[in-house]
């Protein structure tokens, strides 16, 4: 019996068949799914601080912890080397959050911004070279299969399984 990600998986395949098509998401999903979590980052909402234990205080809640913690559940559940692998593409937008937010938050904003915007032009293209829609639009949930794809793709080129 196949697992639900394999399914998913093939279906996300069957749509993504073209060579420029494949060798667009190959880049453009990477980019994509980084800029959405530098997005994310830095949005961030001020609150009353909070202690916890005298060990650390919170000042200011980002919305990007409660979509990687859902996003990441879902590949858990899924693939525990997917996972891995998302967890790592997950961490330059953080790092360059907390590295650069202070100092360069309007910059970022603007990059992270670009970045998500010419990387779906780049995939609308590859889906027009392909001529087939964009696999979310029939299910939403593609959009984290699209992550997984590119994953399961670079496991296969390690000799890893997913």
């Amino acid at each position: 019996m196949q697992r639900k990600l394999d399914i998913l998986l093939d279906e996300y395949e069957e749509s993504h068949l073209h060579p420029t098509n494949r060798m667009i998401h190959n880049l453009a999903v990477p980019l994509i799914y980084m800029s959405i979590i530098g997005l994310l980052a830095e949005i961030q909402w001020s609150i009353p601080e909070l202690h916890f234990a005298s060990l650390f205080s919170i000042k200011v809640i980002t919305p990007v912890w409660f979509a990687l913690v859902l996003g990441l559940i879902w590949y858990v559940r899924h693939s525990l080397a997917i996972f891995a692998l998302m967890l790592c593409a997950s961490l330059p937008p953080i790092i360059c959050h907390l590295l650069y937010s202070m100092q360069f938050q309007l910059y970022l904003i603007q990059i992270w911004g670009a970045v998500f915007v010419l990387a779906w032009i780049a995939q609308f293209y590859g889906h027009k070279l392909e001529g087939k829609k964009p696999a979310f639009l029939r299910d939403i949930f593609f959009l984290l299969v699209g992550p997984a794809w590119v994953c399961k793709k670079i496991l296969l080129k390690l000799g890893l399984t997913y």
